[in-house]
């Protein structure tokens, strides 16, 4: 029996990762997205126009504490 690899996939449903990216980095408006911890090239593979971002938990946090 071969072993299936564990995904987790987090859809931004709310645009608050998107958005403070965007905030960050205006050049990434209107551009297909995908957060990763690593930068790798495994989820260009199936989508090559995709822009990677790693991501920036520190940043969010701050933007987090500053909307509350």
């Amino acid at each position: 029996m071969s072993k299936k690899k564990r995904m987790i996939i987090h859809v931004d449903m709310d645009h608050f990762f998107t958005a403070v990216e965007e905030r960050e980095h205006p050049e990434f408006k209107d551009k297909p997205d995908c957060w990763s911890r690593s930068k790798g090239r495994k989820g260009k593979r199936g989508c090559q126009h995709i822009h990677i971002i790693l991501n920036n938990q520190e940043i969010y946090n701050k933007t987090y504490e500053m909307d509350e």
